[in-house]
């Protein structure tokens, strides 16, 4: 994933505007340059425990197919699940449904 390769969206400044409201403003650049400026792909391949990815197809500030579809591609042995109509805070819009799969993963074994 390059800085080019995602656009702002309208998901983008809503979460821009309650980071902003929500956080010092040092914070908020700094988690800017982490999702748009950094790349990931080295990290993600020296993984070497079983990993859990979660994520939903509705995903708007970092879209499903820039970083969730791709990833299990870099981390052997990844576990992807993809939440229907979730977004980036699907750990607490559908923590429900998240908590219940992970005992899950949880149980499997290599």
């Amino acid at each position: 994933m390059s800085a080019t390769a995602l656009q702002p969206t309208v998901g983008h400044a809503r979460f821009t505007l309650a980071a902003g409201n929500a956080g010092r403003s040092q914070g908020h650049a700094g988690l800017h340059q982490a999702v748009f400026e950094t790349e990931f792909t080295e990290e993600l391949k020296k993984f070497d425990i079983r990993t859990w990815i979660a994520y939903g197809d509705d995903a708007q500030i970092v879209p499903i197919g820039a970083s969730g579809l791709p990833s299990p591609m870099h981390v052997q042995g990844a576990t992807l699940e993809v939440y229907a109509g979730g977004s980036q805070g699907l750990t607490a819009t559908q923590a429900d449904e998240c908590s219940a799969d992970r005992p899950a993963f949880i149980q499997l074994r290599d």
